[in-house]
Order: C-alpha cells, then sequence, then structure tokens
C-alpha cells in the first residue's frame, strides 16, 4: 500500500527530527553553548547575570579544560550560586578561579546568614559526587552569621583518565 508506505515514512521522519531536536537540547543542557564557546569563566559570568545577588567572577581558568572537567565545574559553580539565592540571604556573592600543579580551585562566597552544611541538604551532597567522579575535592567553612566559602577543587592535568572523554576523542 503506497500510500500507508507514505504515511509512515511521514510520520517517521517527524519522530526521527523531534527526537534529534530532543538530543540537542539535552547536550545544550550537559555541555552550555557559552561554555564551548567562551570557555569556564565566561561561561559562569554569563550565569551571574541572571542572578538576584550581585556576583563578581575572578581571577582565570586555562584554556583548554578538558570538556568533562569544564561542564562539571560549571554546573557545580551554578548549584552553589543557585543555594546563595535560595538560602543565604546575602548581598553579594563571588567566585574565584585559580590554577596551581594541575588543579582548579574555584571559590564560591558569599557574605549572606550563614550556617550551610553538606549533611544539611541534598544539593552539596549532589555537588560533591559530581566533582568525586573527577578525583575532585568541596569543603564548605559556612559558620552562623556567614559568610559562607565553599572550596572546590577539580584536576585538570587532560591525560589523566578522569577528565579524558571516554571516546578518546575531545
Amino acid at each position: 500500500d503506497p500510500e500507508e508506505a507514505q504515511r509512515m515514512l511521514a510520520e517517521a521522519r517527524q519522530t526521527s527530527s523531534a527526537a534529534l531536536g530532543d538530543l540537542r537540547d539535552l547536550v545544550r543542557g550537559i555541555h552550555p553553548p557559552v561554555l564551548a564557546d567562551r570557555g569556564l569563566k565566561a561561561a559562569i559570568e554569563s550565569l551571574a547575570l541572571d542572578l538576584a545577588v550581585p556576583v563578581e567572577v575572578s581571577g582565570a581558568a586555562p584554556e583548554g579544560l578538558p570538556a568533562p572537567v569544564e561542564s562539571a565545574t560549571y554546573f557545580t559553580v551554578a548549584e552553589c550560586l543557585a543555594n546563595v539565592t535560595k538560602h543565604a540571604r546575602a548581598a553579594r556573592a563571588w567566585v574565584e578561579l585559580s590554577v596551581t600543579d594541575e588543579r582548579l580551585t574555584v571559590v564560591v562566597g558569599d557574605d549572606g546568614q550563614g550556617g550551610g552544611s553538606p549533611s544539611a541538604g541534598t544539593g552539596m551532597r549532589g555537588v560533591a559526587r559530581r566533582l568525586a567522579a573527577f578525583d575532585g575535592t568541596m569543603s564548605v567553612s559556612s559558620p552562623r552569621g556567614g559568610p559562607t566559602r565553599v572550596t572546590l577543587e577539580v584536576p585538570c592535568d587532560s591525560s589523566s583518565p578522569r577528565t579524558t572523554p571516554s571516546s578518546g576523542t575531545a
């Protein structure tokens, strides 16, 4: 039945186009275009523009970080900044980037009420798990009354098996 075959082909084409669109959206969510186009610092600056709390981004991230390290760091900082806006009652926040001895260090801080703790909720535990996948660490200093400082450290040696894409391509 040629008409039925045409209808089925059109439906298959439409379904596959929708699936490709969904995959593209997913990939953009995993690795935001600004991160791929302009690097980690610019991506964090872009993220900070949308927050209700003013955020100062300082320091530098090296060019050519492995994509998995960039993505994990970006989403970790995003989670930390979300916590600032949800819980800290802060007037301002900051993100400091630095690299030493093949380790990327990011400090996310705020002048809010303090009292943040990885044991108090799932958000910070999720951050720690995300970093642990790359042999990274998270430490939190958040005394009652503030300020809060979340220090993230991630190895960024591109030869590390944890930071190299499994396909062997960049």
